[in-house]
């Protein structure tokens, strides 16, 4: 029994030195093959447009007007992310789905950006739709569709509809190239927070380094509006209905301040019950009036300080600056992949071919 195990094992042996042995024999060809890898590799590589990615941290404050703030924030401190809630509404855990809504993508066509090798300044809409690089095996791959959105196109009467402006882009009807459009900006946009301390980070990739940094600038400084609009709306509406009511109020006590003077001016010197009377009711108007004036001053100077107190802080960690290094492609790492993967298909192709040759000649 021990003999038979030994046999197989100096057959194992045999055939694994015997496998060596046909490798180096074939170094050649896979020398050849590998180098022809790296060739291919390095024209897939440079054939890559460069991307840079800009990084930006941020801190949103979220609403603490309930009185449970402090148990929420006691969650946070668990990990709970707790803490990061606002009073109601939207979250601060939320925030980063805000970055990548089609109406928040929409409004960020809208600006201006110039790259380093740009003339004059264009929107980023167009800059995404008719600037973007692509490997050369993308326009053959893309050609078919491209072909058939044109037909389609002539046919629906969307030919015209460019969308030259992020400005002009309706959510609620896309055309085929804005969509597109927002779709790119969708995949060159990533949001996430950290529900542990509720640092909120984007990266934007762009294919020019001060583009990215410039959109990642305005990401920041538009969600930031954002944030501090929608924290804000309900206290505003209140503060404009207090300054309604107030302006209002202050009118009606000025004419009945008015009407008391000028009624008193023309009585001055007249003793009679009526003109007394009239002046105790004019007096008790314009008094009236005041109080009503005075409860409403005071009201809207609550509204102001509740709108103080909601609009949150934003504060920027780490701000947006050009990026000098590209982060894409990784040039050596696709180098190193092609030959790699050109080695073995040369070594898989030696021995298979022997193994298929055996296996035939034994039939």
């Amino acid at each position: 029994m021990s003999e038979d195990v030994k046999n197989t094992d100096q057959e194992k042996d045999i055939d694994l030195m015997e496998l060596a042995s046909k490798v180096w024999e074939s170094r050649k060809l896979i020398i050849k093959v590998t180098a022809v890898s790296a060739v291919l590799g390095l024209i897939v590589a440079f054939s890559i447009p460069a991307e840079y990615i800009t990084p930006v941290k941020m801190v949103a404050e979220g609403g603490n007007t309930q009185s449970t703030s402090g148990i929420a924030d006691l969650l946070s401190m668990g990990g709970f992310g707790g803490g990061t809630r606002g009073a109601d509404g939207i979250g601060v855990p939320l925030y980063p789905e805000v970055v990548t809504t089609k109406p928040f993508l929409a409004e960020m066509c809208g600006i201006k950006i110039q790259g380093r090798k740009m003339d004059e300044p264009v929107t980023l809409y167009n800059y995404l739709a008719k600037e973007q690089k692509a490997a050369w095996w993308t326009y053959i791959i893309q050609a078919p569709s491209r072909f058939m959105n044109w037909v389609s196109s002539l046919f629906s009467g969307e030919g015209g509809k460019s969308g030259r402006a992020g400005e002009d882009i309706d959510i609620f009807s896309l055309t085929g190239e804005q969509s597109r459009v927002l779709k790119v900006l969708y995949g060159r946009v990533n949001a996430s927070i950290d529900k542990r301390s509720g640092v909120m980070s984007v990266a934007v990739t762009m294919q020019d380094p001060v583009i990215s940094a410039v959109v990642a600038d305005s990401i920041v400084h538009k969600l930031g509006e954002y944030i501090i609009r929608y924290r804000t709306d309900k206290a505003r509406q209140d503060m404009d209905y207090a300054q309604k009511t107030f302006d209002e109020a202050k009118a009606a006590y000025y004419s009945a301040q008015g009407k008391y003077a000028d009624f008193v001016d023309r009585n001055k010197n007249i003793i009679k019950q009526t003109v007394q009377i009239e002046e105790d009711r004019l007096r008790n108007e314009m008094n009236l009036a005041y109080g009503v004036y005075n409860a409403t001053a005071q009201q809207l100077e609550t509204a102001k300080m509740k709108v103080q107190e909601q609009t949150p802080c934003i504060t920027v960690i780490e701000p947006a600056s050009v990026p000098i290094y590209q982060s894409k492609p990784r040039k050596s790492v696709i180098l190193i992949g092609f030959m790699f993967l050109g080695a073995v298909c040369a070594m898989g192709y030696i021995l298979s071919k022997d193994l298929f040759f055996q296996k035939r000649n034994n039939l």
